[in-house]
């Protein structure tokens, strides 16, 4: 092997090799949540509202720095779910009239999400077992019903903003909105189970 060849790496940060997980998606709980990108785009020529979430904390252990990837199709099944978001995240107010919607606004914000398991058949008719965020399963921090959950006081104290760092695959950060993480087409929540709501 030459020189050139040869990578060189650290492990001070881990104590064993279970603590490197790579981008893995997180097991199903609630977690407080940073918004990390979102962005309005067609895919497969259906209009979707794709977020990343950045877990900091929550009730399954040992999941911080995992990230869902979400791709959320806008149809008129969806409209409550997406209202809902816009909700929490307080682009809208309670009473408030229709108004335009820019969910990537929303980048850097926190809230509270429920990682669910997903099992769904794909195009090729190969079952998936993936998770996604359960169907109206959003909460802004303040809400009593999700006191439970952990918070990353730290998150919350400092905001995020210097927390947050850009995804890499592509312009918006999300690679191909075409190909789910992992290679498949679609996503744990994305065009098998939203589209089918």
């Amino acid at each position: 092997m030459s020189e050139s060849e040869i990578l060189t790496f650290g492990a001070e940060d881990v104590k064993g090799e279970d603590d490197i997980q790579g981008a893995s998606k997180p097991l199903p709980g609630r977690y407080h949540v940073l918004i990390k990108d979102a962005a309005h785009k067609e895919v497969n020529g259906k209009p979707k509202v794709i977020m990343d979430f950045e877990v900091l904390a929550g009730t399954t252990p040992g999941q911080e720095g995992r990230t869902l990837t979400e791709f959320f199709a806008v149809t008129p099944k969806t409209v409550d779910m997406l209202r809902r978001l816009a909700l929490v995240t307080e682009q809208l107010k309670p009473g408030e009239a229709p108004k335009a919607i820019d969910f990537s606004r929303d980048i850097g914000k926190q809230l509270v999400v429920e990682v669910v398991p997903n099992k769904y058949e794909n195009r090729d008719g190969q079952t998936v077992e993936t998770v996604r965020v359960d169907y109206m399963g959003f909460w802004s921090l303040g809400n009593p019903a999700v006191n439970d959950v952990p918070r990353d006081k730290d998150a919350i104290k400092d905001g995020v903003q210097g927390r947050m760092q850009k995804g890499t695959s592509g312009d918006d950060g999300f690679g191909d909105p075409g190909q789910a993480p992992g290679g498949s087409e679609g996503s744990a929540g994305g065009d098998e189970s939203w589209d089918d709501i």
